[in-house]
């Protein structure tokens, strides 16, 4: 039941990435909704309360009291494992077409370089040289708002692109 109620979380947490919310998301009273349009409004709550602390210690969450109301963020890791699963989740490209992002982040910004490289492994894309990784999946609408949400336009290129003189395996 728990792994469910993990899954769910995880789909859910990817679905309020998908809307044009703000970077601070009020999400617990969207769960809670989403939750029970997909028909698990009988979750029981120590499930419920049991992964949202595990989501908190696991820092994708922050909780903040206000009131008399507890609100959930969205933290940079949680938004990072969201976009990472759209990007997995993406249809794929026809035969020999491919999502290629270009980067050149200088190393003053290591800690954002790291991060970005991270992402795209986790979203699937595969290194063709040193600063060059494609995908085969259609997800350039993703990374340029994600390049554009960090901040990233100035070191960071995305584009589509087929003809490779070498095709990426």
């Amino acid at each position: 039941m728990l792994n469910n109620v993990y899954c769910k979380l995880y789909i859910v947490l990817h679905i309020i990435m998908k809307n044009n919310t703000p970077k601070t998301k009020r999400v617990l009273g969207i769960i809670a909704t989403i939750l029970a349009d997909i028909g698990e409004a009988s979750i029981e709550k120590q499930y419920f309360n049991k992964t949202i602390n595990s989501l908190i210690r696991r820092r994708y969450l922050e909780a903040k009291k206000i009131g008399h109301r507890v609100e959930l963020f969205l933290t940079n890791k949680g938004q990072t494992a969201t976009t990472s699963q759209r990007l997995l989740n993406a249809s794929l490209h026809t035969r020999w077409n491919f999502t290629v992002v270009v980067f050149d982040i200088p190393r003053t910004e290591n800690a954002v370089r790291r991060r970005f490289r991270w992402l795209l492994r986790q979203g699937g894309f595969l290194k063709l040289q040193h600063s060059v990784w494609i995908s085969r999946r259609q997800v350039y609408k993703i990374m340029a708002k994600l390049i554009n949400d960090l901040g990233l336009k100035k070191w960071v290129n995305v584009f589509e692109g087929q003809r490779f003189l070498v095709t990426p395996k």
